[in-house]
């Protein structure tokens, strides 16, 4: 959804994001490769080079487009649950769910047990899933105001 959200902007108003993108994880050659493929929205081609799968990376894909200080929502402190998040699904997805002591120093679950699989209930289930949505449903308002203000201007 992030890069997607990341994408339409682009679409919607290449002008104001794409100078802002440049020097910021996208460089003036692969803006010429992007824009000589006629057949994609440059906002999509550019997103499949933009790596979106952390809290962090996601934070520096729209901060290469939108102000800085324009996404407080999408700094790590106070987003505790989404990196939570974010550690859970690599855990379950690449290690097969057994904690390791990256997952606890990067989620702060110090009584995870390491090397036993992680207790998740689903009461926590829904805590994380619902912090991914509320994300969303922040970055999804924060993309259609900053678009919104764009068509004022």
């Amino acid at each position: 959804m992030a890069g997607d959200l990341w994408a339409s902007a682009i679409n919607f108003a290449p002008q104001l994001f794409l100078p802002r993108a440049l020097g910021k994880g996208i460089n003036m050659r692969t803006l010429k490769k992007v824009c000589l493929n006629a057949e994609d929205a440059i906002g999509q081609s550019l997103q499949r080079r933009m790596n979106m799968t952390s809290v962090t990376e996601i934070r520096e894909a729209f901060e290469a487009i939108f102000a800085p200080e324009t996404l407080p929502f999408l700094s790590i402190p106070g987003n505790e649950r989404l990196v939570e998040l974010e550690m859970t699904r690599h855990l379950l997805m690449h290690k097969g769910g057994i904690v390791d002591n990256e997952f606890r120093q990067k989620t702060g679950l110090r009584d995870a047990p390491i090397g036993k699989p992680l207790p998740l209930s689903i009461e926590r289930a829904s805590q994380l899933a619902n912090a991914g949505i509320d994300q969303g449903r922040r970055l999804l308002q924060f993309v259609e105001g900053a678009l919104g203000d764009t068509r004022q201007s």
